[in-house]
């Protein structure tokens, strides 16, 4: 088992040789729980709608910070975290979302409201993304479409 818990946001570049390295540290059915932040989580919604970022935690550390590496670089929503561990040659276990801690974000009703007025998808909406993937091929795609920007 490999415990990949909120890190993923954080990669300058290339998520997928991380990924590739989990791959190649597990053992043929082996598992991966993956935990990272929602970018279109209610929390998200409700920021958008108020004219503010839907980044959990999007603001540059301050320059004379030892903190350099403290931001998110990229946030994912559920069905990306669902097609890169398929890219990189997991299933998906099982995937949901849930809050950081006990208590919801403020104005999460409202937000799902809004969505359901939409006729928007409302599941999937948590905080944080819990994932669990297990190893059954090889890589299938080393720079997805969806996540690179592949034009040289």
């Amino acid at each position: 088992t490999v415990l990949c818990c909120e890190l993923l946001e954080h990669l300058k570049i290339d998520p997928m040789h991380m990924m590739g390295e989990i791959h190649r540290v597990l053992k043929d059915e082996g598992v991966l729980v993956l935990t990272t932040p929602n970018v279109v989580s209610l929390r998200a919604v409700r920021a958008v709608s108020e004219g503010n970022h839907p980044g959990f935690y999007n603001r540059y550390p301050h320059p004379g910070s030892s903190d350099a590496f403290s931001k998110h670089e990229r946030e994912y929503t559920p069905s990306e975290i669902a097609l890169l561990l398929e890219a990189c040659g997991f299933v998906i276990d099982h995937i949901e979302t849930g809050p950081y801690g006990d208590q919801p974000p403020a104005g999460g009703e409202w937000a799902a409201s809004l969505l359901a007025s939409l006729k928007a998808e409302g599941r999937l909406r948590g905080e944080c993304i819990f994932a669990i993937g297990r190893k059954v091929s090889i890589p299938r795609d080393s720079l997805p479409e969806w996540l690179y920007d592949c034009a040289i």
